[in-house]
């Protein structure tokens, strides 16, 4: 994994006159892998509008050239607190904590967090929060400290619901629909083509893809390959319980059915984290659970 935020400006050109005339902000205010203050409040998707009517005095930030970026107050007089987003999409890219004094964030952190998942001379070190809604970086520049914090949708139950299924976006979808059907219930999500590059659709959690494949008869929706992220198989075992083993070409498979008997949701290899779940209907399912009707 490498820190990157593509599109956005990370250096805003302006004089550091701090967040606020307030108190002074002390290593206290990053005691938590999370946002400091209010910016907590900010998640994955929210738009510009979102942002606003969220935080009644945010502002364009002063002095700054590249994607969008708006200013809120701190509450501190040596911390800005910064929102921005894509150049090209209308939603948060993440969110920043500018602390004006030299402060040993990154050595509180490795203290209170522990180790980081990451850690490079250019960027700094890299945590994640326990509950996967966070990517945290800490850079150190001069006597200035800028903490980013990265927005995910957390991989769990609210994601997933509670029930084996079509989960987060892919509610929107069943099995047979058209690529035109598919892309007006999730914008962007967009199938694989016969052939050619393909971008999977990031599904919001920090990992999790997303790639439908159309059937090539009738070009109607069949299978939807999600990639996992670490520990994805964990998460699905503790947010749906175990799952039926059954047989793939003779080896043993895991998977799941959905209450409705509409989508099995077959574990699998692949993808970023070595994790994919692939989900058809079960009799186009290349896992066959115990109770399965006989083949014709």
């Amino acid at each position: 994994m490498k820190f990157t935020c593509i599109a956005l400006a990370l250096v805003t050109v302006a004089a550091c006159k701090g967040g606020s005339t307030g108190k002074t902000a002390d290593l206290s205010l990053f005691a938590k892998p999370e946002p400091p203050g209010d910016l907590a409040k900010v998640k994955y998707g929210m738009t510009q509008a979102d942002v606003k009517a969220l935080f009644k005095d945010a502002h364009p930030t002063p002095n700054h050239s590249g994607s969008p970026s708006l200013t809120t107050e701190s509450g501190y007089k040596n911390v800005d607190y910064r929102i921005q987003f894509y150049g090209d999409i209308d939603q948060v890219a993440s969110v920043e904590a500018e602390l004006l004094d030299k402060l040993d964030v990154a050595g509180q952190a490795k203290k209170l967090w522990g180790a980081p998942v990451e850690e490079s001379a250019a960027f700094g070190p890299t945590w994640l929060s326990p509950d996967g809604a966070w990517e945290i970086n800490i850079m150190e520049m001069g006597r200035r400290t800028e903490v980013q914090y990265k927005p995910f949708t957390p991989f769990d139950k609210t994601y997933l619901g509670d029930k084996p299924g079509l989960f987060g976006q892919l509610a929107k979808l069943h099995w047979g629909m058209s690529k035109a059907e598919i892309t007006a219930a999730v914008p962007k999500l967009e199938p694989a083509p016969k052939n050619g590059s393909y971008i999977p659709f990031e599904a919001g959690p920090r990992g999790v893809r997303l790639t439908p494949y159309m059937d090539d008869a009738d070009e109607k929706l069949e299978r939807i390959e999600v990639d996992l992220p670490k520990n994805g198989e964990e998460t699905l075992t503790k947010v749906w319980g175990a799952p039926q083993t059954g047989k793939g070409g003779g080896d043993p498979c895991k998977a799941w059915d959905s209450p409705d008997k509409a989508t099995r949701i077959v574990l699998g290899s692949g993808g970023f984290s070595g994790a994919r779940a692939t989900l058809t209907p079960p009799a186009k399912a290349f896992c066959t659970l115990p109770g399965d009707a006989p083949s014709p």
